[in-house]
């Protein structure tokens, strides 16, 4: 089947690849063979559980996006808050998708630095996902925190800083490179004595 090649996790697009048709798709979701998790996007019904069921969910109709803000911060647990809408982020000029379910908020950065602290993370479901770095999660969020976060942004960083692969430099670094290093520079001293 399908889903033994592609993985749990797979598009309408996809299963036509394999010969499989909507109505093939919806046969077995009434079957309750597979769930579907948004338009055009089915996932084995006994695939493992993950966390991030919304977020792979976005991610399979936007593969160039990466996810972003407090979506990023809730995986890297930089926060406690669990995000009512998964954010990813596309490059300025791509096109920019419209999903309404499960719910998306769609960032555009600039396409420069779009590329700066990509990571792709193995989910307990041996899936992968696009999503910021959690020092470029950090930068994003002091830097967009007018428009964006809710979260005090001095937990923010000493969470990040509690992480074994977190310092104050590796986040200035990144900072520099998104053009926000005096407002992050300015924070970090604030909670690092």
């Amino acid at each position: 089947m399908v889903f033994e090649d592609h993985g749990p996790t797979l598009t309408a697009q996809v299963a036509r690849t394999y010969g499989l048709h909507w109505v093939d798709l919806y046969r077995l979701r009434d079957q309750g063979t597979i769930d579907e998790l948004s338009r055009g996007v089915f996932r084995l019904a006994s695939a493992p559980p993950v966390e991030q069921l919304d977020v792979i969910a976005v991610l399979a109709r936007a593969p160039r996006a990466i996810a972003c803000l407090a979506t990023a911060a809730s995986i890297w647990e930089l926060t406690d808050e669990i995000p009512r809408t998964v954010h990813i982020a596309v490059p300025r000029g791509a096109h920019r998708p419209r999903i309404e379910w499960p719910s998306t908020t769609v960032h555009v950065f600039n396409a420069e630095t779009f590329e700066v602290g990509r990571e792709r993370l193995e989910l307990s479901s041996g899936e992968t996902i696009n999503l910021y770095s959690p020092d470029r999660t950090v930068v994003d969020i002091i830097r967009l925190a007018h428009r964006e976060s809710s979260e005090p942004l001095g937990e923010l960083i000493r969470r990040y800083l509690r992480r074994r692969d977190a310092t104050p430099a590796r986040l200035l670094d990144t900072a520099r490179a998104l053009g926000a290093d005096g407002p992050v520079r300015r924070i970090v001293e604030l909670v690092v004595p």
